[in-house]
């Protein structure tokens, strides 16, 4: 027997997160360039190539708990840059999201439905990995954000539940919370440093009010960690600070939701700390190739680790090997030459300045070897001791 064409059907979803789909339309064609001349009876056309095309879909998520869909599909169409649509008629597509609208109702036992336009984005996504810097590793980080919220909202349960496994969640947002107000303490940077804190503090006053809604309460921990960036005196501080966050390990809670909870929160707040990092790692105005290699060195053992764990599902590997991919192709940036370290070793005792003048032919770059080497007296630098310098 011939295969049916609902055989054919593929599940629908976006970023990862399913839907129904009613009735989908396809707006497709060719881009045409019409020119009519006076005196001539015929027109002349141009053919510009293929118009991208533009996917609008009839979507609902239904069900006594589709409030829960809902939200998980309302945070995957409005997070930032391209994603994965799996178009029941189309097959997989690069898509950005046009715009969406969706309207609650009671039928069925509650019903959600959308109207969203998807745009093709193309091979805009493969070019901007290729060509890699600063904005590949945000664009990726913030898809790596995206899908980490989603699998927070998806697997959090806090709806219909004691408050003691309600409060397992809080406590976590609020550990993370108190950790950025005192991160901001040590690297303030004037007000930027106080907005960092006022978003954390934000976090930790409403936390057990956001964790009835996780939507909002991903945002909220999102923008405070996003903030860290912005409000320390260097990205290199910030690559220090994103650390101390990714080093939060969840409360020990025994067994149940309760300890599932904790675990989910801190795997939310550990993963938009790691992709924070990324960002602050491609800010950083790098001395050596040396100091810029150890450092992708480190994210991308860190970005393994988080691979490897049992815990993180395909959705969420996905968005981690692009964030590797971003990170190992961005740092150091291909445009800048660094210089390696190298070692030098001075015969005879002597001041640091003529080391520095004999090396650089200048001699302001005393200081610069200074503080690679931690000198204490840069007027008698002991002969026979090897110094990491600069070589060039």
């Amino acid at each position: 027997m011939p295969e049916s064409w609902k055989d054919t059907l593929r599940p629908a979803s976006f970023r990862g997160v399913p839907f129904q789909v009613s009735s989908a339309e396809t707006d497709d064609g060719r881009r045409i360039a019409v020119h009519q001349f006076p005196g001539r009876e015929e027109p002349f056309v141009q053919d510009l190539g293929r118009r991208a095309r533009v996917f609008s879909l009839e979507a609902f998520v239904l069900g006594p708990d589709y409030n829960v869909g809902r939200d998980l599909l309302v945070a995957a169409l409005a997070a930032k840059g391209p994603g994965e649509l799996s178009h029941p008629y189309q097959g997989s597509l690069a898509c950005y999201v046009g715009g969406f609208r969706f309207r609650d109702s009671h039928d069925h036992g509650g019903l959600a439905r959308f109207d969203i336009t998807f745009q093709e984005a193309g091979s805009r996504l493969v070019l901007a990995r290729r060509a890699g810097g600063e904005g590949a590793v945000d664009s990726s980080a913030d898809n790596a954000d995206t899908v980490a919220g989603v699998t927070f909202i998806r697997e959090t349960i806090v709806i219909g539940v004691p408050e003691p496994v309600r409060t397992a969640a809080v406590e976590e947002a609020e550990r993370a919370a108190q950790t950025i107000i005192d991160l901001s303490a040590l690297y303030e940077k004037g007000r930027a440093a106080s907005d960092t804190a006022r978003k954390a503090r934000a976090l930790l006053e409403d936390a057990q009010t956001l964790i009835t809604t996780p939507a909002a309460f991903v945002t909220s921990v999102h923008d405070a960690i996003r903030s860290v960036l912005d409000g320390l005196e260097t990205a290199k501080g910030a690559l220090e600070a994103y650390r101390a966050l990714e080093d939060l390990r969840p409360l020990s809670r025994g067994g149940g939701t309760a300890a599932e909870n904790g675990t989910t929160t801190a795997n939310l707040v550990r993963r938009a700390s790691l992709a924070g990092a990324c960002r602050a790692a491609a800010r950083v105005p790098y001395a050596s190739l040396d100091e810029a290699l150890e450092v992708r060195t480190d994210l991308l053992d860190r970005l393994d680790l988080q691979l490897e764990d049992p815990a993180t599902s395909d959705e969420d590997g996905q968005a981690l090997e692009a964030l590797r991919l971003a990170v190992a192709e961005s740092i150091p940036p291909e445009e800048e030459t660094l210089p390696r370290i190298a070692t030098y070793t001075p015969r005879v005792s002597r001041p640091l300045v003529s080391i520095a003048y004999e090396l650089y032919g200048d001699s302001a770059r005393e200081q610069e070897i200074a503080d690679r080497n931690q000198v204490r007296n840069p007027a008698i630098t002991p002969g026979g001791v090897a110094l990491a310098v600069l070589d060039a």
